[in-house]
């Protein structure tokens, strides 16, 4: 695991008892083209926004997991106070990356597992999945609805 530096919260009240894990590893197969990850949304490249927002919400610490085009993605948040887990397998899919991310989480952390392609997701709504965790009576997972539907991410 490599790391950047993490300067002190950005509002909040952070909590080290979580950890956002941001896959950010994956072939993009369905796209056929470009690495979407690394799309402009709003001016930036759509994986910076999502870890953006991760840094933005109650998450102590924040960890990204690269793999395909994983010099480019690392480009892409280099200013970043993250650190970065490199999934070496992983053109096995998504299961190898969350894999990946859940070991790089300190033992006793719980890991909200963020997408790397989901840049509407924003801090407030990580925050919420957070506040159910530690608000729920032996809760020991959380995940988001709409529209009746599960969704992400999930803790």
């Amino acid at each position: 695991m490599e790391k950047n530096s993490r300067e002190a919260g950005s509002g909040g009240s952070k909590t080290d008892a979580i950890t956002a894990v941001v896959l950010a590893a994956g072939l993009g197969r369905r796209m056929l083209g470009p690495n979407k990850l690394l799309l402009p949304v709003h001016g930036e490249a759509m994986v910076r926004r999502v870890v953006e927002q991760a840094l933005a919400s109650r998450c102590g610490r924040v960890l990204v997991v690269l793999g395909f085009e994983a010099a480019r993605v690392r480009q892409a948040l280099e200013d970043l106070p993250v650190e970065f887990v490199v999934n070496e397998g992983f053109e096995e899919g998504l299961g190898s990356s969350v894999r990946a991310g859940a070991l790089a989480v300190r033992d006793g952390s719980a890991a909200v597992i963020c997408l790397g392609d989901m840049p509407l997701v924003d801090a407030p709504v990580i925050d919420a999945l957070i506040h159910a965790y530690e608000t729920g009576a032996g809760v020991k997972a959380c995940q988001p609805l709409y529209d009746g539907r599960r969704g992400n991410p999930v803790l």
